[in-house]
This record gives C-alpha cells, structure tokens and sequence, in this order.
C-alpha cells in the first residue's frame, strides 16, 4: 500500500509556505542594518556641503542683482538730476540725515514710500512716517547677511547691506554742497575702473552696524558710506581699540572696511553697472599712512590728503580720477 502526502499550499500567506518547505524567510539583521544606516550617513555627509555650496551660490547670484539694480537706479538718478546723488543729507536741527539709498528708493520701485518720507524736502519723521523708516527692502539686504529686516544698532531702522563708496557720493550740507557734486563724466579713470557699491554685513555688535540702514540718524554719519579708513582691504577684521581703523572714540561712528559673509571675498557693483567678486587679498595697502584725514579717497580735487605711496588695485578702485593704471582684480 502506498501513502500519499498532499501539501496544501496558502497563495495568501508565503510565511507559511516557507515553513512547509523548510525554508527561512529573508530578512535584515542588526550588523547590515547598522552598515545601510553608517553608508547613508556617508552619503548625507558627502552631499551637505554641496547643497550648501548650491544655497551659496544662489544667496550670492541674489547679492549680485542687487547690486546691479542699485547701480542702475543711480544712472537712472544721473539721467533725472544729472548728478550722482550725495551719500549723505544734512541739516542742521534734525534727527535724521539721510542717504543716497533712501534718494534711489523712486528708482528700485519704492516711490510710495519716497514720496511719504520727502527725503529732500525739509519733512521730519512724525509719528505716522517713523515706522516706514523700518521698511525692509529686499533690494537693499543681501540673502547670506543672518541679521534681521533692522539694523542691530538702531532696531528702528530698515537695513542696508550695501554701502556706497565717498569716492564718487558726495555731501550735502544745509542745502549746498559740502563736497561739490560728482557727474559721470568726471569719472575720467573709467567706469568700469570706480568703486560705486559694496557690501558689509550686519554682525552682532555696534560697531559692525554703523551705516547699515537705508535712513540715516545723526549719530550713523548720514547713513550709509565708507571713507578713507573704511578702505581697507575686504573682510578686514575688527580689532583693537575703536581708533584702529577709523580714529573714533564711539562704536557707532567706527569706518571699518567692506565686508560680507561670501567665502573669500565681497561683492561691489562698479560705476558702470557691473558687478565684481573681489578676493579679500586683493593687492591692497596693510597699514594705514599717518594722518589725521580720513578722507584719501574722495574726488583728486577736493581730497584732503592723497599719500602718493597709495598706488594699489583696491585703494585705486575708490578712487575716481587718480590716473593710476588699475591693475587686475
């Protein structure tokens, strides 16, 4: 007699179909699980830095931009008042001064906000306008400076990442020209060869602050710009005493250089409207020439002090009319 062994098979439960069979079921155990945890954790390490590299490089294409749009405005403005508007405004009894940025403000598609504010009539904030010298405008703030939309110094006011240079912004005073007014045709070193902008972030103490809004107060030093002692090379640090680059006793009225938090060097927007990376070790004066003047690098006709022995690419750049050749940057 034969027996027969019929094995009925589940199509719904392969669990128990292996079993019959004799087989194992497949599975994970906790030494190649550790190794698929420790190989993704290589990937992600390997990949962060690119995607931050990728996010970079976007904030600073972004900086780019404003840049150019800020140098298109003051063209724009040249073409309206046939000057390159002045740096700063002042007046004697008012509380704010204000600067070349709030005068563009018609021309990065802030007229609204100009017209209410009347930088060049003889309007004080009041109650009603003190909030609109908060504004945050993008064009004015580049995307890697970690600040706020206010200035840290002055949490009343709208930030400026970007500061103009004394070299071709001028300064009026009481209605009349402190420093004469300077056209494009007096550029005569070129326009692709003058500083016109350039940027420095906003860090976490005062003297990192000062000139970082678009509406200036009278301690700020009419807003926005950067004289002879703020040429320094880019991303020079802050050291010392408040008297090591700019000779002032106060953070708030401390020059420091162009700065920003670009790996390497800053951005800053030419004459012509172009906008440049310059490396923080361009060729560059390391230490200051004795003088009491902090103005080296205003127009050659009106500086108060031009030290021969300044004859660098970067020193060069802010520096409309000197005739000295440029040199590569």
């Amino acid at each position: 007699m034969t027996t027969r062994l019929y094995f009925r098979f589940s199509k719904t439960c392969p669990q128990a179909n292996a079993k019959i069979l004799g087989k194992s079921q497949p599975g994970f155990t906790l030494v190649e699980l550790l190794v698929v945890i420790a190989i993704i954790g290589v990937l992600i390490a390997l990949l962060l830095p690119a995607v931050q590299q990728a996010r970079e490089a976007a904030r600073r294409m972004q900086c780019t931009n404003n840049l150019k749009q800020l140098a298109l405005a003051v063209h724009n403005y040249h073409d309206t008042f046939k000057v390159i508007p002045p740096c700063e405004i002042w007046k004697s009894g008012r509380t704010t001064h204000w600067g070349a940025t709030s005068l563009l403000l018609p021309f990065v598609e802030q007229s609204a906000l100009h017209e209410q504010l009347n930088p060049q009539g003889n309007g004080l904030p009041t109650v009603a306008t003190e909030p609109l010298l908060a504004t945050p405008i993008d064009a004015f703030m580049c995307p890697s400076d970690p600040g706020g939309n206010v200035n840290f110094a002055f949490n009343d006011l709208g930030k400026s990442s970007y500061l103009p240079s004394q070299g071709v912004f001028w300064v009026e005073y009481n209605d009349s020209p402190y420093k004469d007014p300077c056209r494009l045709a007096q550029i005569t070193d070129g326009l692709t060869n003058t500083l016109m902008f350039g940027e420095r972030f906003l860090g976490e103490k005062p003297f990192r602050s000062v000139g970082g809004v678009w509406a200036g107060r009278s301690n700020t030093g009419g807003a926005v710009q950067v004289q002879g002692r703020g040429a320094w090379p880019p991303n020079t640090p802050y050291v010392g005493t408040f008297d090591g680059i700019s000779g002032a006793s106060d953070p708030l009225n401390t020059r420091t250089a162009y700065t920003s938090l670009h790996p390497g060097g800053v951005n800053i927007s030419l004459c012509d409207g172009s906008v440049r990376f310059v490396s923080e070790n361009v060729d560059s004066i390391t230490s200051y020439p004795t003088s009491s003047s902090t103005n080296f690098f205003r127009m050659e006709d009106q500086a108060v002090s031009t030290p021969a022995a300044i004859n660098r690419v970067w020193q060069n750049l802010f520096r409309p009319n000197d005739g000295n050749t440029l040199g590569n940057f």
